[in-house]
């Protein structure tokens, strides 16, 4: 599950605390997957953010032959919502 792959690309992602979005692009006629990710620090400096965000492009390259043109990454508990088993809320 590209979610649950996502969350152990790195420590500074909260794990289950990652959402897959398909988002319509108005331009190719398709959709693009969107990623939102939590991370665990809110003081991380961009360049982690750059770091991360390549590692989470090339996992899913490489186990799932997926790209993303988005990944957006919130501090932890700020804009997920989760269900009462802890999942994240769609």
């Amino acid at each position: 599950d590209i979610e649950f792959a996502i969350g152990k690309v790195d420590p500074l992602i909260r794990a289950g605390s990652c959402v897959v979005l398909s988002v319509p692009n108005e331009n190719t006629g398709t959709d693009d997957l969107v990623l939102l990710v939590e991370v665990r620090n809110k003081d991380t400096p961009p360049s982690e953010f750059d770091r991360v965000a390549s590692l989470i492009r090339e996992a899913l390259s490489v186990q799932f032959a997926l790209e993303t043109p988005l990944i957006v990454f919130a501090e932890a508990k700020t804009v997920m919502v989760k269900t009462t088993s802890g999942k994240p809320k769609r």
